[in-house]
Formats: structure tokens, sequence, C-alpha cells
């Protein structure tokens, strides 16, 4: 009664929205209040989230409709099963707490399922303040999602990766630039599933099917050969990961990384908060470039790739100019090696090379512990 009539600030506007907020999500609302739709009647909770579905369908066919062939990025928070056709979606309004964390980590292979690639989470928590360390962690998770957005309410801490003093800026930093050097793994990676109907995260328990395998949520794949194992607890200086064949970590900090054989079975790593740990199964690679300020500097002129062998497999990677759709255009503008070991030797085959890349550097681990680097 007090706010009647009274031009509310914007503090003020959310201070009194919360007093209402548990009166619109009871159940009881979505049970009773009914549509009519061709004559026949429905109830709120058979319908609702059809609202977000045709309003982002509207929005996806007006671009295609107006952009003669160039791709868009669409992300919407109302959501229904088969709305990934239109666009991507982000996890909504979720709090800077260590719970949410881990259920980001856990949603992205679910979202996969229903053919959701593009999405993310709110990088620190939307509601909430978030602590230096949650921020950083988070971060290194966020670091490999298709959606990397840094959002917070008004009211929370600010939370922007140099909020938190040098020390957390620097580490900040860091793992902003490991995003970058990383684009060609993401892209391709992101373009390898949209292209082939396939998952972009997969649960652990789709590529081993041991005991302890199917019971892991917090490590997950990206892709089928990429495995990531985040630290989603408070004052944590690392975790155990269950390996259920040996691996190969990779490392990336700043401009540098670093590559180590983990044998199979329950391992504790160390995971610092200033770098990006991949796993690698046999027989696969990552390609690295240099950091950059955005993706319109970066330089694909030279890439390194890091390998992790045993006897044979085939690297590929998307390359094309991210504007036109032409399902055709982006598969052309690929690049693709098969590697193979011989004689404790990498053998290389350039079957496709219709991108950048003039410059390949190889660093290749190989299963018997020696390693391999060249210019190829």
């Amino acid at each position: 009664i007090d706010s009647k009539d009274v031009n509310l600030d914007i503090n003020s506007y959310f201070k009194l929205r919360e007093t209402f907020t548990t009166l619109g999500n009871k159940i009881e609302y979505y049970e009773e209040m009914q549509h009519e739709y061709n004559g026949d009647i429905y109830s709120n909770d058979e319908l609702h989230n059809l609202y977000g579905y045709f309003m982002t369908r509207a929005a996806s066919e007006g671009f295609s409709r107006h952009l003669n062939g160039k791709r868009f990025v669409l992300i919407s928070r109302a959501s229904h099963i088969g709305m990934h056709r239109c666009s991507g979606i982000w996890k909504g309004d979720n709090t800077s707490w260590w719970s949410h964390l881990e259920a980001n980590i856990k949603m992205m292979p679910s979202l996969s399922m229903v053919g959701f690639l593009y999405s993310g989470a709110d990088t620190g928590g939307f509601g909430g303040n978030a602590s230096p360390e949650l921020m950083s962690r988070w971060l290194q998770f966020s670091v490999f999602t298709p959606l990397l957005r840094n959002h917070s309410c008004i009211g929370t801490r600010n939370q922007e990766p140099y909020q938190f003093g040098d020390e957390h800026t620097k580490i900040n930093r860091s793992l902003i630039s490991a995003r970058y050097r990383l684009i060609p793994l993401l892209y391709s990676e992101f373009m390898t599933a949209a292209l082939n109907n396939e998952m972009l995260f997969r649960p652990f328990a789709f590529e081993y099917n041991d005991i302890r395998a199917i019971e892991i949520e917090d490590q997950i794949f990206l892709g089928k050969r990429i495995m990531l194992a985040p630290v989603y607890k408070a004052n944590k200086h690392g975790r155990i990961v269950y390996l259920s064949e040996d691996m190969l970590l990779v490392k990336i900090k700043d401009d540098s990384f670093s590559c180590e054989k983990i044998n199979s079975g329950d391992v504790y790593i160390e995971y610092p908060h200033d770098e990006v740990q991949i796993f690698l199964k046999p027989n696969s690679a990552i390609p690295l470039i240099n950091a950059a300020m955005n993706t319109a500097e970066t330089d694909m002129s030279t890439l390194n790739i890091i390998g992790y062998i045993d006897d044979s497999f085939i690297f590929s990677m998307y390359d094309d100019d991210g504007i036109n759709s032409s399902i055709s255009d982006i598969k052309d503008k690929s690049l693709e090696i098969e590697f193979s070991l011989k004689e404790n030797d990498i053998a290389y085959n350039v079957i496709k090379n219709n991108t950048g890349v003039c410059k390949i550097k190889i660093c290749f681990n190989i299963t018997n512990g020696s390693v391999i680097e060249k210019l190829i």
C-alpha cells in the first residue's frame, strides 16, 4: 500500500517485487489458470513453457528471413523441448553458491542430451555475492562452455574479473587467456556436434561402462575424447579424479602448457586457480593458438597441436569465417591430419587444409612415456 502511485527507484522496485515472488510461483496458479485454444480448455501448467518457445521461434525465423544467410546468435531463458532448433539457452537466475557451480557442471550433459548445444550459466552466479575463489573456480569451467558470461544482479557485489584485487585479476586474466587459446578446439567440438547431431558435453558413463564410471557425474567429456574434472568446492587445492584408463593431463597457463601422464584409477590432482586442465584419452589431440584480445584478432596461421598417441588417429578442426550459414562452406573450411606412431616416431599425412593454418607445431606424448616435438 505504501508503494501505491509512488515512482520507485530501481532498488525499491526489486525489493517490492521480492514480496510478490512466492505468489507467482505457487503450483495452484499453474493448475487453476486456464487457457482456451481452438475451443479446447488447457491448464496453464500444460502451456506455460510454450510461450517462451514460440516467442523464441518467432525471433529465430525473423532473423533467418532478414539476414540473408548470415549466422546469428540467439539465446533464451524461457524454453521447451525442441527449441534448440531455434536458439541456445542459458541456465537462468542462478546464485553465487558452490552448489550451483556443481549443478552447472552436471547440467551441461543433460542439455546436450535434448539438443541444446549453445549454453552456459552466469559465471560466478547471478544472485548473491561471489567470492574471489568461487569466481575463479567457476571461470575455470566456463572457459569450456559455448556461452561464457559474467552477469550479476543489481544489489549484489560487483564481480567483473578485475573486482577482487590484483592477485585475483591476474588469475582471472590467465583463465580468460586460456579461453582464447582454446577457441579452435571449442569451435571445432561445437561444429562437430552440430553437424553430426551429436552431444557436445557427454556424461562420463557414456564413455566408460565400468561400475565406478556409471556413478560419476562431476567428470564430463567435451566431445568424445576430452575430459574435464573441475573443482567445485571451497578451500580446495585440487580434487580426486577417477580414470578408467591412462590419460594425458594437459595444463594451460598464460602462454605456456605442460603435460603429464596420469595412470588409471583414483588419483589426487592439484588444480591451481590460475590454470586450465584437460584430460586427453589415448589417440586424441587438442589445438592451441596464441591468446588474443578478441576473436577477430585471433591468429590461426600458427597452430600448436598437443596429442596423446597409442597407434593412430585423425585430427580434425573447423576454421570457417563464422558468418556464412551454408553447411557445405562450414564443412569445407577444415583441417584434417592423420597421425600414426611408427618406430617411436610420429608420421603424419595432411588429408585436407582449407584453413588459414600454414605452420603446425606438434607436441605428442606417447603412451610409453616418451615425448616427440616437431614442426610439420
